[in-house]
Parts: structure tokens; sequence; C-alpha cells
């Protein structure tokens, strides 16, 4: 989100050294992986349905937003955006585990 203030701290992030179009790559492996990840606990019955739909319904259907707005602006306004969509993510998928404990 802030390459340029990274830059003038001559802080190295991913970002800065290997450019946007990489690091939007590595993100959406990441994100991919992460949704792939979302039913393991579901189908080895670890979490109860509710889990499920609250992941299904909520946490990947904004991950899936987030990869598609990531992929139409990288605006230093956008990404604050979608920084905070991932933090409600969180705080749904914490949900998720919560009422999906059995």
């Amino acid at each position: 989100e802030d390459i340029k203030g990274d830059k003038e701290l001559k802080v190295s992030t991913f970002p800065q050294i290997y450019g946007i179009s990489k690091s939007r790559g590595l993100i959406v492996s990441l994100v991919i992986t992460l949704i792939l990840f979302t039913l393991y606990p579901f189908l080895f019955e670890i979490y109860k349905i509710e889990y499920f739909l609250i992941v299904m319904i909520v946490v990947n259907t904004a991950l899936i937003y987030f990869l598609k707005k990531l992929y139409e602006d990288v605006s230093s306004k956008s990404l604050r955006k979608l920084s905070g969509l991932l933090k409600f993510v969180m705080i749904a998928g914490l949900a998720a585990i919560y009422l999906g404990a059995s």
C-alpha cells in the first residue's frame, strides 16, 4: 500500500524489491491456497456446518471480491479499502471457527 513511504524510509519490502506484478501474483497464490484450505476443517469434520456456511458465504466470497478488486485498482485509496476488507474477513473467519467448534 505504501511503496513510496517504504522507499523513503529505505525499508525493504516484497513489493519494493520485486514489484507490484509479482506481489500481486504472490497475494493471489496465497489467497487461493487459503480458500482451498478453508474446506479442510469441514470436510474432515473438525468444525460443524456453521463454520462451513460462514466461510463459504462470507469469508470466501469476500476473498474472491478482494482478488477481483486487487486486479482492477492498485491505488493507495483502493488498497486501503481492501486492507479494511481483509480485517473484516479475519473477524468473520474467527466467528466461523467459534460458531463451528464442536
